[in-house]
């Protein structure tokens, strides 16, 4: 029986690497496609604040596992929105995955869906170590990440908010980020 147990858990973590692995390769596809033409995603009118309560509804369990809060404001009557549902999912994706990967067990991951003027702006913050501001505009460089190579303790490829920022913008929006160190 112990045997059954190890192979068990070999095999969760085989898993696991073959979906990150999975996960590599579709991004790396994601980046090759959009970086080879410069075409508007498709988008339809629909509710942004269905689509984010979803995510935060799908994302909360594995957040609150690693040790991390995770919590969710949206504004009231908010209008509809042009925007790609899968685009914007993957947009949520990558950026919550840096807000769990560079922060340390105990953090605050907040998300904010609202309107400003007659934009409606998604936030996500964290209250993380931060980003030096000479350091801010390479986060969304491909393959770049803040971390040196020698001192990267992190995985990952450093074209998430590339793609994320590309993503963004195709639809008609754009992606920044601020940070305080």
């Amino acid at each position: 029986n112990r045997w059954s147990e190890q192979q068990a858990h070999w095999i969760d973590i085989l898993n696991e690497q073959v979906d990150r692995l999975d996960h590599l390769i579709m991004t790396l596809l994601d980046w090759k496609s959009l970086a080879e033409q410069d075409e508007e995603v498709d988008v339809t009118v629909g509710r942004l604040d269905e689509v984010v309560h979803d995510f935060f509804d799908e994302r909360k369990p594995g957040v609150t596992a690693e040790l991390r809060n995770l919590s969710l404001k949206v504004a009231a009557d908010l209008p509809p929105a042009r925007f790609n549902r899968e685009r914007v999912l993957q947009i949520l994706d990558v950026l919550l995955d840096n807000a769990q990967k560079f922060t340390p067990q105990g953090t605050h991951i907040v998300m904010k869906l609202g309107l400003e003027g007659t934009r409606i702006v998604l936030r996500v913050s964290d209250d993380g170590p931060g980003i030096p501001a000479d350091r801010l505009d390479a986060i969304f460089e491909s393959f770049r990440q803040v971390e040196s190579t020698l001192t990267r303790t992190r995985g990952g490829m450093g074209i998430g908010l590339a793609v994320a920022r590309t993503l963004a913008e195709r639809m008609g929006g754009q992606l920044n980020a601020e940070s305080v160190v």
